[in-house]
């Protein structure tokens, strides 16, 4: 048996297979030998140190950890929910009782009970934003707006950059359009505009196109386009995810999750999807249902993917993501419930099918449609406007892209201030295309706005 001490003076005596779960009585006893000496622990109460005693009297009998199996026990050490039902219920306890455990298992280097402690508080704050996890824990915010603001720039830019590096974007192909703008290569990675690609509008001309290439087809969907970004953090094996719109802005998704295709216990590491969030309405309930209908990848598991056929993209989307994510939600079908949106893959054809998307996949849409998407099986992924994307409307669909300019007439006795409170003229530009990557519009025409109109 063997005494053990609190900082609040309380005893205990313990069974020593039990106290030697921490590595530091065990040393301790091995440096007093055969003696009744109590053992002070000067850092640890009486109330921590019963909890403590309950853990490791559970676990008693367990093999101690090694330091040769340490590097081995790494990946599964760091899984954040990676906790047995019984450690879970001991854990399940209040947020003061919880951090005196870990700090009492780190002092008394107890490494499965601190890993427990740590995991527990890494759940609890996944998927939160710093607002939300100052709340959780009573956290002072003691950043100012301006401070804050700077903060949220600087992780926004790094995101950026981060996402054109993975696309092999840095320095290449957006470089030119900032050298133009007077920028260093150092500036030029902040000015990376969307990484996605844009269609063309079918033409005639491109029947020909039709003929000579593989193209496959899928019905366009009305719905938001978006990348969707897995970012993976391989030291915590944590995942975000972010959608990308295309004016580049960035929003993290919370919710979501993406297993190793050959570890489901592993997170997927760094993902860039191409696809399309869309609205869903059941015929029979008319309940809605959000979907991210993914129809191309540029990255997957960290793996640069642009450069290949459609056809090896579309297989590695398939393969890689969809599978292993639809084999998760049907072994844990609860976790979808916590899902944002709806994962799939879309469907697509060989162009000349293109009559069974008009008459099979279109009337089974559930979500609006608004033409038809060709792309070329054979060309890699090109950002920017790709030549080999094609996009076809009916012409009931066929619209026109203005851009509004709003001109205010002075202000009276300031002739070079604006007066903003007064009715404007409303010119309709038209998008000419780029000059030298920066897009050049021409005035169409004026749109008439009733005084009415305007004040409302």
């Amino acid at each position: 048996m063997v005494l053990l001490v609190t900082s609040d003076n309380e005893q205990f005596v313990v069974d020593k297979e039990v106290a030697e779960r921490s590595v530091l009585i065990k040393n301790m006893l091995e440096d007093v030998g055969e003696s009744d000496q109590p053992i002070p622990l000067p850092n640890v109460s009486s109330s921590v140190l019963k909890k403590v005693l309950e853990y490791c009297e559970h676990h008693r009998g367990e093999p101690l950890p090694t330091a040769d199996a340490e590097q081995s026990q790494d990946e599964t050490r760091k899984r954040t929910t990676d906790i047995s039902e019984w450690d879970q219920k001991f854990i399940t306890v209040d947020q003061e009782m919880l951090f005196e455990i870990i700090l009492a298992a780190n002092y008394l280097d107890i490494k499965p009970l601190l890993d427990v402690g740590c995991k527990t508080v890494a759940n609890m704050i996944k998927g939160k934003t710093p607002e939300e996890i100052r709340k959780l824990f009573n956290i002072v915010n003691d950043f100012t707006p301006e401070e804050e603001a700077q903060i949220r720039k600087e992780n926004d830019q790094w995101l950026k950059q981060y996402v054109a590096a993975l696309c092999g974007l840095d320095n290449q192909r957006y470089g030119t359009h900032a050298m133009h703008l007077g920028m260093t290569s150092h500036n030029a990675i902040h000015c990376v505009r969307f990484p996605g690609s844009q269609p063309v509008s079918f033409s005639a001309s491109d029947l020909e196109k039709l003929e000579r290439e593989d193209f496959w087809v899928a019905e366009k969907s009305d719905g938001v386009r978006v990348l969707l970004f897995v970012q993976a953090d391989m030291n915590s094996t944590d995942q975000a995810v972010y959608l990308i719109d295309r004016h580049n802005s960035y929003r993290a998704v919370t919710g979501l999750y993406f297993p190793h295709h050959q570890d489901p216990r592993r997170p997927l590491n760094n993902s860039i999807v191409d696809g399309e969030l869309v609205i869903d309405v059941d015929p029979s309930t008319k309940q809605e249902k959000l979907r991210f209908l993914a129809f191309d990848c540029l990255v997957v598991d960290n793996q640069n993917v642009m450069n290949r056929t459609l056809d090896k993209r579309y297989g590695r989307l398939q393969e890689w993501m969809y599978k292993p994510y639809q084999k998760m939600l049907r072994d844990h079908p609860h976790v979808a419930q916590t899902q944002p949106f709806d994962f799939k893959v879309k469907d697509v054809k060989f162009s000349y099918r293109v009559e069974d998307v008009f008459n099979i996949d279109i009337p089974r849409l559930q979500h609006g449609n608004d033409g038809l998407i060709y792309t070329c099986v054979s060309t890699p992924y090109s950002p920017g406007t790709d030549q080999n994307i094609l996009k076809w409307k009916p012409p009931s669909e066929n619209s026109i892209d203005f851009k509004l300019v709003l001109r205010f007439p002075p202000t009276p006795g300031k002739p070079l201030v604006p007066d903003f409170q007064a009715k404007p003229v409303f010119e309709l530009h038209v998008w000419c295309g780029d000059d030298r990557g920066k897009p050049r519009y021409e005035l169409y025409d004026v749109m008439h706005v009733e005084d009415d109109e305007w004040e409302r």
